[in-house]
């Protein structure tokens, strides 16, 4: 999954980014009018937008543009015919500067979006296998290094394909998006749901396990029509 800095981190980076501007800026000025400095103006802005968010790559777009307009009017030697054709230069530059970070926005979102959906299972936002396992294999290491117990809690839902062969697949789907939703009710909010209850001893097992729903406890119980119970529970 794409990583989320701190704010912290952010406020940093945000004032590196904002001091190579300027930087850049005064290149440019230094450098003269003969000199194009338009693509060194991108590189902040693109980490802004990509690390940040669009609008912090926004407000480095205006900057850069106000920094190449007294940039360049400021190291002009001949005046230009118009005076308003380095203000219209200057805009041509902002909404270059705003379409790329737009563009970038858009992209890193659209990336975050699908690792996001890799890790999670689109019918129930429950974690799937994949996320699963990494979490338990972190989890294990670390209760083995602290000694302290951890707990897994298997539910088994009988009679799920009875359900949607009788009532179609999509009273099927509303039994596991109710079951889970239940299951993110009851846990605790560091807990993965139904597979991993992190630092729990077996007393804190049996409470949990007793404060799911009737439902959850006998296997003859039914959610609309579904059987369902807690088939196993394994501790150690």
């Amino acid at each position: 999954m794409m990583r989320i800095l701190s704010s912290s981190y952010k406020a940093i980076l945000f004032a590196v980014l904002t001091a190579s501007i300027m930087s850049v800026g005064i290149i440019d000025h230094a450098t003269g009018t003969e000199l194009a400095f338009s693509i060194f103006y991108l590189f902040p802005i693109s980490i802004a937008a990509w690390v940040i968010g669009w609008k912090t790559g926004v407000f480095l777009s205006i900057e850069s543009a106000f920094c190449w307009y007294l940039a360049d009017i400021l190291a002009r030697t001949i005046p230009y015919s118009n005076p308003l054709v380095p203000v219209w230069n200057a805009g041509v530059r902002l909404i270059t500067f705003l379409a790329i970070t737009i563009l970038l926005a858009a992209i890193r979102a659209i990336l975050y979006r699908e690792s996001l959906y890799a890790r999670i299972d689109y019918l129930t936002d429950a974690a799937n296998a994949r996320s699963f396992y990494e979490i338990v294999d972190a989890r294990i290491s670390l209760f083995k290094r602290n000694q302290q117990p951890f707990s897994i809690l298997y539910l088994d839902m009988d009679n799920l394909k009875p359900l949607n062969d009788s009532r179609g697949h999509a009273a099927g789907d509303k039994v596991l998006q109710e079951t889970v939703s239940t299951l993110k009710r009851t846990l605790r909010p560091s807990d993965v749901v139904a597979t991993n209850l992190p630092s729990c001893s077996r007393r804190r097992t049996r409470t949990v396990r007793n404060a799911f729903p009737p439902g959850f406890k006998r296997p003859s119980a039914k959610i609309r029509g579904n059987h369902t119970g807690l088939r196993t529970v394994s501790e150690s």
